[in-house]
């Protein structure tokens, strides 16, 4: 065990004390714990990436973000949106040839990443800005999401009217089901007892308000068949299950599933950038893409799968 996970396990015997004598102030503590990014850690070829963009400091769904433009202001945009704890430096690679393909370019760090304020942030305040940033821009030509962004941007589409929504989508790397995903790895992680972990819960949902719906997030693209979407994942991600591929996958009529073997969770191989750009630009899909002729109805729960 590495001493990350081990001071995890200590965080973890720390909240399971507290919750002794106040379960409640457990599941806060751990619900803090949880909505913290981690420092930013900015390299200097992410910064000297970042630097050839047009930076907008805005707030968006009343949070303060950092915006990043590449590309002519009236060329049909792309919307950028990665995962928890990286920065908008993880898109240099994308960049250049989705602008040469004729297309305008827009990223963004949400509060706690890249350049952005310092400050806490959680699964429905980032769905919330994405759809702040469709609705203040426009309808997107296509999105692009990894991992949190990923699963926060097909969740984002339940809120926009069809009218706003992409014409083609990337989910990669992302998570479906929230439960059987990240609060499971955070459970474990810390080893947290279920008083415990249902008081976490009861605390996403506190903080949610109406805005929460579900925590299968795969489940809502079966109303997204008119979205062409590539779902990009590597089987043996040791940050999100391969298996969470599947709840977009299974549900998502037409949607293509693309395995890239030993891609990893950041799935930043050229082969695989390569891949997601000619969908993004031309719509074409990888060789080895299965693509999905008999989606489950959205009454389906797959969730059972997952805890088999």
């Amino acid at each position: 065990m590495n001493y990350q996970k081990l001071l995890f396990k200590a965080i973890g015997v720390r909240i399971n004390f507290t919750a002794l004598f106040n379960v409640k102030k457990a599941g806060q503590r751990t619900y803090r714990l949880f909505t913290t990014p981690p420092k930013p850690q900015l390299r200097e070829k992410e910064l000297d990436f970042l630097a050839t963009a047009t930076r907008l400091d805005s707030m968006r769904a009343g949070r303060s973000i950092v915006e990043y433009h590449w590309g002519a202001e009236d060329a049909p945009y792309i919307l950028l949106s990665y995962g928890w704890g990286y920065n908008s430096g993880r898109w240099r690679y994308f960049v250049e040839p989705l602008i040469k393909a004729g297309y305008r370019v827009i990223a963004y760090d949400p509060p706690g990443h890249g350049q952005a304020v310092r400050e806490r942030l959680n699964f429905v305040e980032n769905v919330d800005i994405i759809t702040g940033l469709i609705r203040y821009y426009g309808r997107p030509e296509i999105t692009i999401g990894h991992s949190f962004g990923g699963a926060c941007s097909v969740q984002a589409m339940a809120l926009l009217p069809k009218s706003l929504h992409p014409q083609r989508m990337v989910v990669m790397g992302a998570f479906s089901n929230a439960q059987t995903s990240v609060f499971k790895s955070l459970k474990d992680g810390l080893g947290l007892g279920q008083a415990v972990y249902s008081a976490f819960e009861n605390c996403i949902k506190e903080a949610a308000g109406d805005r929460f719906t579900s925590f299968d997030i795969g489940r809502g693209s079966a109303a997204l068949g008119h979205i062409s979407a590539l779902i990009v994942h590597d089987p043996q991600d040791e940050v999100t299950a391969g298996n969470q591929a599947l709840g977009f996958h299974a549900y998502w009529p037409g949607s293509a599933l693309y395995l890239p073997l030993g891609a990893k969770h950041h799935l930043g191989t050229p082969r695989v950038t390569n891949a997601i750009i000619d969908f993004a630009v031309r719509g074409d899909l990888p060789q080895t893409a299965t693509v999905q002729e008999r989606p489950l109805p959205k009454s389906y729960e797959l969730a059972s799968f997952y805890k088999r």
